[in-house]
This record gives structure tokens, C-alpha cells and sequence, in this order.
């Protein structure tokens, strides 16, 4: 606004400044007013012309300050504090732990040797009285004692299996009929109702319990000492030697005259 009338001013003032080139000597004043006019004008002119440009500089002054504050700002801006989620650790450098596949390998097998079974504990051993003919004649057998009279069935499941079946045989005495059990160098004979009336022992074939006397005679020994452990025989042929007390009787065989082959122990009301 203030340019535009500042033009509109200048202009005037050339326009009174053309018609005061007159003749007319009383146009002098009016130069003189013409001239002030201008001059006026022109002062009008160079204040806006002046005003202008402080209003066209100011700005850019504002606008270069501003731009300075800001390149300075931008300077001078700390970065940004670092929160504790954007801290970045460092790498872990350690190999990475490989899992170990499944030990399939058996356990070593236990060498330890298995604890023995021991033994069944033998019988307890009867009282038997050595000093009698009936005590020295009870028959030991696979640890199981047995003696004329007896009842078989309280013994027959300890002497182990028969060595071939039982036979029923009559007696010449009694006309009864007599079972025999037949055992590994062993023969007993029972009445029916199972009482026992006689024994055999003879060479056992192969291993396995072998018969012997409670007084420690069996089939293989030497004969006198055999006989010393009976006593006096009351009667002998030089092969075969025989004991009695009783009812009982004990006789001891040797074919050679030497060791014993035979020992047969009977109840002599049976034969």
C-alpha cells in the first residue's frame, strides 16, 4: 500500500514538475511549490523505497536467524539416550551345546556270582545206640536212618527215586506176601502193611548215595576191620560171618575172604 502511494506521488510531481515549464513569470512560485512537491515526493519516494526494503530485509534477517538457530540446534542435539531395550549385547561366542544322544549302550551284566543255595540241613541224627547189635544195624542212605521194624512210608520220600520198580515176593516162612524196594545198592523188604523186615546192601552201580551201617560198615571195606565194629560172630565159614541179638541177625559176606561184598540185616521171625 504504501509503494502504491508513494508511485501515485511521484507521478503527480512529474506532471506539475512539466506544466511549471512555462512563460509565465508568476509560474515561479509555483516551481518553487512544484520543486517542494517534488522534493517531497521524493522524500516520500526514499521512505518507501526505505521502508521497503527494511520490510523485505527483516524477514530475511528473521528467516537467516532462524536457519542459524536451527543448523546450531541441530549441531549441538545430543543423540538420543539409549533405553535399556535398545542396548545391543554382544554376541555369545560360546560353541553351542550339542545334546548328547541317548546312551543306549546295555548296563555291564552283573558278575557278581549268585549266593550258593545252601544245602537242606541233614536229619538230625536219631539217637542211636552203638553199643547194641539193632543200633548198628540201623541203615543210613542218602542221610535218612532206618532200622528193622520201622514203617516204611515215614521214609520212603527221603531216600530219593527207586533204581527200578517194586515187586511183591512170598515169604517161604510166613506165606505173606513181601514188597521189595529196590535203591542204588540197596534192597528193602516190607511186610503189606508197609513194616520193614529186611535189607540188602550190595555194590552201588555209579554215583549216588551209597548204604552203609550206622556203625560205619559198607560193601568195599576191609572185612576184619568190618567185622571188629560187630563184634564176635557167633558163627563163620571163613566167607560169611553172621552177628545176632534177638530177633536180629547181621551177616557179612566175602567172596575172597578179604573186603566186604554183601551185608544182609533180617528180622528172623520173616526169614
Amino acid at each position: 500500500m504504501k509503494l502504491r502511494t508513494g508511485l501515485i506521488a511521484a507521478a503527480a510531481a512529474l506532471c506539475l514538475a512539466g506544466c511549471g515549464s512555462t512563460d509565465d513569470p508568476s509560474s515561479l512560485g509555483g516551481l518553487v511549490t512544484l520543486g517542494t512537491t517534488a522534493t517531497s515526493a521524493t522524500a516520500g519516494t526514499s521512505a518507501t523505497t526505505e521502508a521497503k526494503t527494511e520490510a523485505t530485509t527483516a524477514p530475511k534477517e528473521s528467516t537467516t536467524k532462524k536457519t542459524t538457530e536451527a543448523t546450531k540446534a541441530a549441531t549441538t542435539t545430543k543423540p538420543p539416550a539409549t533405553t535399556p531395550e535398545q542396548v545391543t549385547e554382544a554376541p555369545d561366542t560360546r560353541p553351542a551345546e550339542t545334546e548328547k544322544p541317548a546312551d543306549t549302550t546295555p548296563p555291564p551284566a552283573d558278575t557278581t556270582p549268585a549266593p550258593a543255595t545252601p544245602a537242606p540241613e541233614p536229619e538230625p541224627v536219631p539217637q542211636i545206640d552203638l553199643s547194641t547189635l539193632a543200633g548198628k544195624a540201623t541203615v543210613k542212605y542218602n542221610d535218612t536212618y532206618i532200622a528193622i521194624g520201622d514203617t516204611f512210608s515215614n521214609v520212603k520220600s527221603k531216600l530219593g527215586a527207586e533204581s527200578s520198580p517194586s515187586e511183591s515176593i512170598g515169604s517161604c516162612l510166613t506165606g505173606e506176601n513181601v514188597i521189595r524196594y529196590h535203591y542204588n545198592g540197596l534192597d528193602i523188604d516190607t511186610t503189606e502193611a508197609g513194616r520193614v523186615i529186611y535189607f540188602t546192601i550190595m555194590e552201588a552201580m555209579g554215583s549216588g548215595p551209597v548204604a552203609e551201617t550206622a556203625c560205619g560198615v559198607k560193601v568195599g571195606d576191609d572185612l576184619a576191620l568190618s567185622n571188629s565194629k560187630f563184634g564176635t560172630p557167633y558163627d563163620d565159614n571163613g566167607y560169611i560171618f553172621y552177628f545176632s541179638e534177638g530177633n536180629l541177625r547181621v551177616e557179612i559176606s566175602s567172596y575172597e575172604g578179604s573186603s566186604v561184598d554183601f551185608i544182609g540185616i533180617s528180622d528172623t521171625q520173616y526169614g
